[in-house]
């Protein structure tokens, strides 16, 4: 079975938050588009020197 990433976002006092749910990984952005970037970046270092697919991400 394949999963996808998926992120709950909340928004308070100003600032996005990203908790991954189904991956250890929390991020912030004070705007959504930076939010976005932090998110990919994030997901970027998580997975980096892994194969996402062989782990049963998509």
């Amino acid at each position: 079975m394949k999963h996808i990433i998926q992120f709950s976002i909340t928004r308070e006092n100003g600032t996005y938050t990203a908790d991954g749910v189904n991956i250890p990984i929390v991020t912030e952005g004070k705007t959504f588009e930076e939010l976005e970037s932090n998110i990919n970046e994030a997901v970027g270092l998580y997975f980096e020197g892994e194969d996402p697919s062989s782990l049963g991400f998509i």
